[in-house]
């Protein structure tokens, strides 16, 4: 998943691994820009369980118009900034504030803990992106229809206190950390974090003589137990890379670990991973395919045929492409998934098996689902906390040009389904042909969004909602199926995954046959 900060380097900078309602033109062929155009002038399911709702007022902006009026366009013009975004702007949420100018742009975090100039290249500044202005204010977007709008207010002049960046003594880090940290970050009541509580416990600690060593496992200590898969404390010292994250699924991984504790034959729990998961394809190439299969996009899917039904296994959202580009990656999915569901257009219906997606780009989520898309649909919605009386911004799902699939679907999932796996998750259940079995996923949907610390190190954490179209927001807790099935289980660990692709097939026939009855007057 593409974090914000990430994204905000490619619009202002462009060296780095989620749109609007009604685009104009050939742009929006299947909820992305076409790379056609470039050549020319993630019905509501509900499910029980711990969620937080939040409003979905729609997509209009206060005073500003709606989102989709009017278009974007390209922040170049012929190798020089648009006039129309210079000036000084701050971010709604996030803690950006943009200086803008013919000859560059200086960008930084701010707010109450200080002001911190971020490491962008000047002149990259907004390369590639682009941008609109609703009034005085200036939106700015990767690829208008997938990705992020960010929504920028006009300031008379940069803020007093630019000139001086915050100290960076072990106190003043602590400090700038800690505040940051609560001006940002999401969840701390989901994960169940007194974060003044935290400040009160660890300050105490930090005095002018602590070491990098010192502070860094009091910023760690601070971290420990949020369990979030978006946040990490990175670091450079004592001529080490360092690096402290939790993310962690809440069955696979206690179970690979368990599993390798009751065994002595693989040496180490690398090891014992690596032999787990080939395993695990071995049994859907060769037990469930038959080894009649398919792969594509470096190995990133691959396809077969569960007897009658379609089988389409998808690991990450990303690597479509040997190009860096965005663009290409998009162009490189419609490729491969018009190839797969031709192959597979004769099945009675799809598996599509998503139990060890990792994540990526919501551009390249949003592209698969496209194949799989009736009609025009929002598929989820997205805010950022952090900034008072957020509106959501819809995402939408637009039928794909070239090869479409609109028979049954069963998507199975499983907590380690996660990040951009989760938003392809919160789309395809929107979708009336679509099923949702399996597990729940792993609650990792927010962006993320780094925060330069005084000393040089990078806290990144979540800041965002990723909304369905009720409303629910399943960070942390996960999306619930429809159809709950054991996917990973320890007393199974080796045979569970393949097991429950079977039943989920047992079960698609039988609702298959069901409905033919139902068609024919039978019974």
């Amino acid at each position: 998943m593409t974090s914000p900060t990430a994204l905000l380097t490619l619009l202002l900078c462009l060296p780095e691994p989620q749109g609007t309602i009604g685009l104009s033109g050939p742009t929006l062929a299947s909820g992305f820009l076409d790379p056609s155009a470039l050549a020319g002038p993630k019905g509501a399911h509900s499910a029980g369980g711990a969620s937080r709702a939040l409003s979905s007022g729609g997509s209009e902006l206060d005073s500003a118009g709606t989102w989709d009026n009017p278009s974007f366009l390209p922040a170049y013009i012929n190798g020089l900034l648009d006039p129309a975004m210079y000036g000084v702007w701050q971010a709604r949420g996030y803690g950006w504030v943009a200086d803008i100018r013919r000859e560059g742009a200086r960008v930084y975090d701010h707010g109450p803990a200080g002001t911190i100039e971020q490491d962008f290249d000047l002149d990259d500044l907004l390369s590639g992106g682009h941008f609109r202005r609703l009034g005085d204010l200036l939106q700015l977007s990767g690829t208008p229809g997938s990705s992020t709008i960010y929504t920028w207010d006009p300031l008379p002049e940069l803020p007093e206190g630019f000139a001086s960046p915050p100290a960076s003594d072990p106190v003043s880090v602590f400090d700038y950390f800690w505040q940051v940290m609560g001006d940002h970050y999401g969840y701390f009541e989901e994960r169940s974090v007194d974060w003044d509580e935290r400040r009160a416990l660890h300050r105490s600690r930090v005095h002018e003589t602590t070491d990098d060593e010192e502070l860094w496992e009091i910023l760690c200590d601070m971290l420990r137990g949020f369990g979030d898969d978006h946040m990490s404390l990175n670091a450079t010292f004592g001529g080490k890379e360092r690096s402290f994250d939790e993310g962690y699924c809440r069955e696979l991984d206690p179970q690979l670990e368990a599993g390798f504790a009751d065994q002595s034959q693989v040496p180490t729990y690398r090891e014992f991973r690596a032999r787990w998961y080939r395993h695990y394809r071995t049994h859907i190439l060769e037990d469930l395919l038959g080894g009649e299969y398919q792969v594509g996009a470096s190995d990133q899917v691959l396809w077969g045929r569960v007897d009658s039904l379609g089988y389409i296994n998808v690991r990450g959202m990303g690597g479509f492409s040997e190009s860096e580009d965005l663009m290409e990656e998009v162009a490189g999915v419609h490729e491969l998934m018009s190839k797969v569901l031709t192959d597979l257009a004769d099945c009675e219906g799809l598996i599509l098996d998503i139990t060890l997606n990792t994540g990526g780009y919501d551009e390249v989520q949003m592209a698969i689902a496209s194949h799989f898309v009736d009609r025009p649909r929002v598929g989820f919605r997205k805010l950022p906390l952090d900034t008072p009386n957020a509106k959501p911004q819809d995402f939408l799902l637009y039928p794909a040009t070239g090869t479409r699939y609109l028979g049954p679907v069963s998507l199975v999932t499983s907590d380690y389904t996660v990040s951009a796996g989760e938003d392809f998750t919160l789309g395809m259940r929107e979708l009336p042909h679509v099923t949702h079995r399996g597990a729940a996923t792993r609650g990792a949907f927010s962006d993320i969004l780094s925060k330069k610390l005084p000393n040089g190190w990078v806290l990144n954490l979540s800041n965002e909602a990723y909304l369905d179209v009720e409303g629910n927001n399943w960070e942390t807790f996960g999306v619930p199926p429809e159809d709950p099935i054991d996917v990973f289980t320890r007393d199974d660990l080796e045979y569970a995954h393949r097991d429950a692709i079977l039943e989920v097939a047992e079960v698609m026939r039988e609702e298959i046959e069901a409905a033919a009855a139902d068609s024919s007057g039978t019974r």
